[in-house]
């Protein structure tokens, strides 16, 4: 039975502590990137190539060059142009018209000449069963084509939120370090004014070490933040601002493993199979065509033909039965003709190298793809874990914070009771900045997890 797991990444509760979208940050790195141009740059360059090895029908139009010569024959001056237009429709039907002719000077200055064209239309027909090998190919080039730039766009905006990530999680050290160092200062202050320490002794001069440790940790702390900062920069083209919220998202997954990657592998079983197929099997072709063709020339009669022709070959074999019907001077000329050949391979060992090594790369075909099948089924099971995994610590965070926050809210109370010191009411405060920005980390961590579930269902 499909499991099916929602998880709602809920917007910041907190208002006025961010100030851009996280979506319009993503959106500004993606137009700004090399890196998304480049993905897209290679789709289109793909995808134009596998489309112009189809683009083999279409209207084909040549004319060649007149020939004009002189000489000092009878008819020193001729010209010879010709021209042949050609169109192949998606069935496969060729349909071609060719003309020719010729115009002659003579020495007597008479104009002769001749022309002749031919009409023609031809089909192929493929009788072997087998799929083609050719065809599931680029199929699969297309498929892996759109699915790596679709996988990089991803994987793209995962590395963003993972940019983002880092900075708040760093954002939350530097914000720790200062209060370790805030509180370490104010401990010995308060010591030096109780006189519980005197200046130089062992007591003051381990609390200066802590002091001067809790500085250099704050000190790295914001090296590293500054770091990040400027790797973002860098990497996205504008400055790093903290965004105002993250968007609700929903994320389902039911565990199916079918996804493109999958149907991929399935491809390149399919086209493994389809080779050995071919190998062995007979390839058997059908082919009709027909033409009609007429010449007429100055100094000879007119003559009309028409033809049509039947071919069949298979394995060698080739036969062929054509037919003429010929019109010229009052007089039709009827003929047919029947051809015939076989030839047999003297390369036979070699066929059979290759047709074992087509079986064993059949044979490991299958493996990956059963591979390919366990894989997919064990990260299915990963993400539904993950999913789980992140649904508990969402939750257990949110509790977390609302903890904070009704401390905070007590110690506020106590304070005005005069039952405790400001400074407990700042130490919780900073407890729920704290927690906020742990909450905000994980609401990142759950935008990685949906695009972990969209790179695996593409």
């Amino acid at each position: 039975m499909k499991r099916t797991i929602a998880i709602m990444v809920i917007a910041l509760i907190c208002t006025g502590l961010f100030a851009l979208s996280l979506q319009d940050m993503l959106e500004q790195a993606k137009q700004g990137s090399q890196e998304v141009k480049r993905y897209e740059i290679s789709l289109s360059r793909t995808l134009s190539t596998l489309n112009e090895q189809d683009a083999s029908q279409g209207l084909s139009l040549s004319i060649n060059s007149s020939s004009l010569t002189w000489d000092d024959s009878d008819t020193p001056l001729s010209l010879t142009p010709s021209a042949s237009l050609s169109y192949k429709t998606e069935d496969d039907v060729t349909l071609a018209l060719d003309g020719s002719g010729a115009v002659y000077l003579g020495s007597d200055l008479a104009i002769s000449g001749s022309a002749a064209f031919k009409a023609s239309a031809s089909k192929a027909f493929e009788l072997s069963s087998a799929a083609s090998a050719s065809d599931l190919t680029k199929a699969k080039s297309k498929l892996q084509a759109q699915l790596s730039y679709d996988q990089s766009m991803i994987r793209f905006e995962t590395t963003f939120y993972q940019a983002v990530q880092a900075i708040v999680k760093q954002q939350s050290a530097v914000s720790k370090a200062q209060k370790s160092l805030d509180k370490a200062q104010k401990a010995l202050d308060d010591a030096l004014l109780l006189g519980t320490y005197t200046e130089g002794s062992l007591s003051w001069q381990s609390a200066r070490l802590q002091i001067d440790y809790a500085q250099a940790t704050l000190d790295n702390a914001k090296v590293s933040l500054d770091n990040l900062i400027e790797a973002f920069r860098r990497d996205y083209g504008f400055e790093y601002e903290t965004p105002d919220s993250l968007e609700t998202v929903e994320l389902f997954f039911d565990g199916s493993t079918s996804n493109t990657a999958l149907y991929i592998a399935k491809l390149t079983l399919d086209i493994a199979q389809a080779s050995y197929d071919e190998s062995i099997m007979d390839s058997r072709s059908l082919s009709v065509g027909g033409s009609l063709s007429g010449r007429y020339a100055s100094s000879t009669p007119a003559s009309t033909t028409a033809a049509a022709e039947l071919a069949y070959s298979a394995s060698g074999l080739s036969l062929a039965l054509s037919g003429n019907l010929s019109y010229s001077s009052g007089s039709w000329s009827p003929s047919i003709t029947v051809t015939g050949s076989y030839k047999t391979s003297v390369a036979d060992q070699a066929e059979a190298i290759r047709q074992e090594r087509l079986l064993n790369d059949l044979a490991i075909a299958q493996m990956d793809y059963q591979d390919s099948l366990w894989e997919a089924e064990q990260s299915a099971r990963q993400l539904l874990a993950d999913i789980a995994d992140h649904e508990v610590s969402i939750a257990q965070q949110r509790s977390q914070v609302d903890y904070v926050q009704r401390s905070l809210e007590q110690q506020q109370k106590l304070l005005e009771l005069g039952l405790v010191t400001a400074s407990s009411v700042e130490d919780a405060r900073s407890s729920v900045e704290d927690e906020l920005l742990n909450l905000e980390s994980l609401k990142l961590s759950g935008l990685i997890l949906e695009n972990s579930i969209r790179l695996f269902c593409l």
